[in-house]
């Protein structure tokens, strides 16, 4: 079965047969593309069928070229090439580049030797979280004598943050940190406060209440007591104690702010086994006085029967003891008045100063 026919056909004189030959001489006749004559002799092949007619003395000859396509058969399989999809290549991601800086906290108070750690974040466009961007530290002329600052440099994490640690000289005043991450920044003041200097010998009055479960009965009872103790200060931190017992309150001065804690009782029998024991007193301090308010609670078992002890006091200090309220036994050791019977005197309970 024929599909397509494609024909080509040359005009060409021809000569006419010459002796002994049927048809013109093929050496004779004009080359036509691909070096083949016209007029081949027909068993000789020559790639074509030579049609001629003579007309008028001379041979017009046509040459013509019949290239036949067989068609596939319906129960052949026709094969289609496959052309394989070129992968597109992989978009690559954005990079998160350092854009803007921030700071946990815009500003910092701190007493003399305390610390307090500070975290920066570095974020991108988008607020991308940017991670291994070195972020440096810098401390101004001034700051240098008040703060330090460590680590001076660090690398964020795959949050974005870095953190560091400020911590306070014993020198109050300013200080101007800068944390910068490629080409932006941020940064902070930090203030050292000058700690009120209250060491020495405080002349104190305490007042407050306290209150006990035991055997599912509760008892309160007032409490009130006076005497001295003796200050002793390291940069902003405070300490005092009973001498006693020597249970001690330490805590911090902070600007004119004041807090102390410790235990809120001993035991004074093995029958007692205690699981929680803890007092805090807050208070401020102005010139010569200082003004505690505070709270304490002990709890555990005595001869195995669970018991709570809770307590609140108010106390009042001053440096030459002498305002109303206070009653002074005597200068080297605290002294109470009479204290509530706890536990058949089982435990021993402690408020701000005085012991009862």
């Amino acid at each position: 079965m024929i599909s397509k026919i494609f024909v080509t056909v040359h005009p060409h004189p021809c000569p006419p047969p010459s002796r002994g030959r049927k048809y013109g001489s093929n050496n004779r006749s004009p080359l036509l593309v691909g070096g083949v004559r016209a007029c081949p002799v027909p068993d000789t092949g020559g790639g074509g069928e030579l049609l001629q007619i003579f007309l008028s003395g001379i041979f017009l000859s046509f040459f013509a070229f019949i290239i036949i396509i067989p068609d596939v058969s319906a129960d052949e399989t026709q094969t289609t090439p496959t052309l394989s999809a070129t992968p597109s290549p992989a978009s690559t991601p954005s990079v998160c580049e350092a854009d803007s800086v921030s700071i946990s906290s815009g500003k910092l108070t701190l007493n003399w030797d305390e610390s307090s750690d500070v975290t920066v974040t570095v974020t991108g466009e988008d607020d991308c979280f940017v991670q291994g961007e070195t972020v440096k530290t810098k401390i101004n002329a001034a700051g240098k004598k008040r703060i330090t600052v460590s680590p001076e440099s660090q690398e964020t994490d795959e949050n974005g943050e870095s953190t560091f640690t400020i911590t306070a000289k014993n020198n109050g005043g300013n200080a101007k940190v800068s944390f910068k991450a490629g080409s932006t920044g941020r940064s902070l003041i930090a203030r050292v406060s000058n700690c009120t200097d209250i060491s020495g010998r405080w002349y104190f009055s305490d007042r407050g209440t306290i209150k006990c479960t035991y055997e599912g009965e509760s008892e309160s009872s007032p409490i009130k007591g006076s005497g001295s103790v003796n200050i002793t200060q390291k940069s902003c931190k405070v300490k005092w104690r009973d001498p006693k017992y020597d249970v001690n309150r330490k805590g911090s001065v902070k600007g004119s702010k004041i807090i102390v804690s410790g235990k809120f009782a001993i035991a004074l029998t093995s029958k007692v086994k205690i699981s929680q024991n803890s007092y805090v007193a807050r208070g401020t301090i102005k010139g010569n006085k200082i003004r505690l308010k505070g709270s304490g609670k002990v709890t555990g078992t005595y001869a195995g029967i669970n018991f709570t002890c809770e307590g609140s006091d108010t106390a009042v200090f001053t440096r030459s003891g002498d305002t109303p309220d206070l009653k002074i036994k005597g200068k080297n050791q605290t002294a109470g008045e009479s204290s509530p019977s706890c536990l058949s005197g089982a435990l021993k309970l402690f408020q701000s100063a005085e012991s009862f």
